[in-house]
C-alpha cells in the first residue's frame, strides 16, 4: 500500500472511531472534522458543536493515543453540556468526566 492510501485509511479509521465514541456519549448532533493544527492534537468548540483532531498528528500517533485524544475532546463537550462555562476546562469536573468515560490523558494526573 502506498503512503497516501495508508494515511487515508488511518484518517478514515480515526473518523469512524470518533463518530462511534461521540454517538456513544450522546453527542450525535455534534460534528467531527480534521484540522491542520500542528501544535495541538484536538479541539472542542461547544458553540459550533464541533470536535476536531489534527490530521497530521492522527497520521503519526498510535491507535490508543488517538482514542484517548478523542475521549479527551468528548470530555470537554460533556463538561460544557453539564457545567456550561462555570468550571475550568481541565479542572476537577473535567477530570472526573474524562476518567468516567475511559480517558487516560496525562492531564488526569495533575
Amino acid at each position: 500500500m502506498d503512503l497516501q492510501k495508508h494515511e487515508k485509511l488511518i484518517l478514515q479509521k480515526a473518523e469512524t472511531l470518533a463518530r462511534k465514541l461521540m454517538d456513544k456519549h450522546e453527542l450525535e448532533n455534534w460534528l467531527f472534522k480534521f484540522d491542520n493544527a500542528k501544535n495541538s492534537f484536538g479541539s472542542c468548540n461547544s458553540h459550533k458543536k464541533l470536535i476536531t483532531l489534527s490530521r497530521q498528528n492522527v497520521i503519526y500517533k498510535d491507535r490508543g493515543r488517538i482514542k484517548d485524544m478523542i475521549l479527551h475532546e468528548i470530555a470537554h463537550a460533556l463538561n460544557r453540556k453539564k457545567y456550561s462555562y462555570q468550571v475550568q476546562s481541565h479542572g476537577h469536573e473535567w477530570k472526573q468526566i474524562a476518567k468516567s468515560i475511559g480517558c487516560y490523558d496525562e492531564l488526569l494526573d495533575w
